[in-house]
């Protein structure tokens, strides 16, 4: 809090404007937001975030690069490789309801078969209790790749995870690559 004070002195004449406690226009800038947090909205329950086993990676490849029963996947004909590693959520209630802005940072390394374009990701946000799916939504997320340019950094959210206020602390929330069911 006393750094807060000291830097805040830094962008004004008086340390009385700081607290509101002087006149003038910096009084305004002292003023509490409308929007306060209350204590029990503090406390309440915000479910974390993980990385589903096996779906924080995602790798293309070009036609007949990818590994099939009886042959292994050919590293020459990867278009690009993707990652998701840092996850955080953010909750807010209202009335009966949660709703969460889940985000991902993640990294696209372009491979031997990439061009400089614009690639989609499959990112799934999936929120569990027990055995009950809450929320579940497929988002093709959009990044450039540019192979001259190397490794891309990207960070993906879902805003609008709405779900029923929790009545215990059972809800997971699953963040991950999803390509769908293999295609026959």
């Amino acid at each position: 809090f006393v750094s807060l004070l000291a830097l805040a002195a830094c962008n004004t004449s008086s340390p009385a404007n700081i607290l509101g406690l002087g006149g003038g226009k910096d009084k305004e800038i002292a003023a509490l937001p409308s929007d306060t947090i209350t204590e029990s909205e503090l406390r309440a329950f915000c479910p974390g975030v993980e990385l589903r086993e096996g779906t924080a990676f995602f790798t293309k490849y070009a036609a007949g690069g990818a590994a099939t029963d009886t042959t292994e996947a050919d590293k020459t004909k990867v278009i690009h490789q993707a990652s998701l590693s840092e996850v955080t959520r953010a909750c807010t209630y209202s009335g009966d309801t949660l709703t969460m802005n889940v985000a991902a940072a993640g990294r696209l390394v372009p491979g031997p078969k990439a061009a400089a374009v614009q690639v989609t990701l499959p990112i799934r946000v999936a929120v569990t209790s027990g055995e009950a799916v809450l929320y579940s939504q497929l988002t093709q997320f959009p990044v450039t790749v540019d192979p001259a340019g190397g490794a891309a950094t990207f960070v993906f959210n879902d805003p609008n995870v709405v779900l029923p206020k929790p009545t215990d602390r059972s809800y997971r929330v699953f963040v991950g690559f999803d390509e769908g069911a293999p295609k026959a």
